[in-house]
């Protein structure tokens, strides 16, 4: 069991980069990330169960289960690290954080949460994850995040279709609880013409921060992330640089600079 796929091999970290997918998602998603970064950047693509790599397993459909794993399974204490996550990805992420903040351990340098509501806005559509198979395929056909083949085929979604609901359940059943902001500096993305998470909205992620926070919108709906790789993985390196640079330098000098 592996909760990490990396796309390339890093001999000498110096940064983590966890890359948490969206609903129905999976490691994949983030294939092409590893070569966009700095040879120093880790590029940690997280492989949730029920999919790819781990297809036979059984699919986790609530949060809390899902940030126990990950806080027992991901190296989060030995390097400067960084979330990003894409819609469900980013609830994961900052759900994550806060989990770290309770039990004292090291923070993420910066969470980048994309194609996401602030989990303080509820989803105003119903619960998608307990409808009849005839209707939840209609409702993934019009979402239009799962391909055709797919959907047509029995076998697949025989797995896919169980992974799916687990993930919409996770989403659907989230609820979330007011803490206090994070020391943790917050990036919002989002695409200009996503229906599930506006430009508008995905603003208000800056209530969850008492650190700095920025914006940023690419051209696209809900699923743009594809299409606006470079710019996104650009900006993500741009935020991960600092890091590159303090964390870069030989260990007694970092010490001497005040950098550990």
């Amino acid at each position: 069991m592996t909760w990490i796929v990396r796309y390339r091999t890093v001999p000498a970290p110096t940064v983590r980069l966890f890359c948490f997918p969206y609903a129905g998602g999976a490691a994949s998603a983030y294939r092409g990330w590893a070569s966009r970064f700095p040879a120093s950047v880790d590029v940690c693509a997280v492989q949730l169960p029920g999919r790819e790599t781990r297809l036979r397993e059984a699919p986790l459909p609530h949060m809390i289960p899902v940030v126990n794993a990950l806080l027992r399974a991901l190296p989060l204490d030995d390097l400067p690290f960084a979330f990003f996550g894409h819609s469900m990805g980013a609830l994961i992420a900052f759900e994550l954080t806060r989990a770290l903040r309770r039990e004292r351990r090291p923070l993420p340098e910066a969470l980048i949460v994309s194609g996401a509501r602030p989990p303080q806005i509820p989803d105003p559509e119903p619960p998608t994850y307990n409808l009849p198979e005839p209707e939840f395929r209609a409702e993934l056909r019009r979402l239009g995040g799962t391909p055709t083949e797919i959907l047509d085929n029995e076998e697949m979604m025989a797995f896919i279709g169980r992974m799916l609901r687990a993930d919409f359940a996770l989403c659907d059943t989230y609820v979330y609880s007011y803490d206090d902001p994070l020391d943790v500096p917050i990036i919002a993305l989002a695409g200009t013409d996503d229906y599930k998470a506006s430009p508008e909205q995905t603003a208000q992620w800056s209530l969850h921060t008492r650190a700095s926070f920025e914006t940023r919108t690419f051209d696209g709906d809900h699923f743009y992330l594809q299409p606006r790789e470079a710019e996104v993985t650009s900006l993500v390196a741009r935020v991960l640089a600092p890091s590159v640079v303090i964390h870069a330098q030989p260990p007694q000098q970092a010490y001497q600079n005040g950098a550990v």
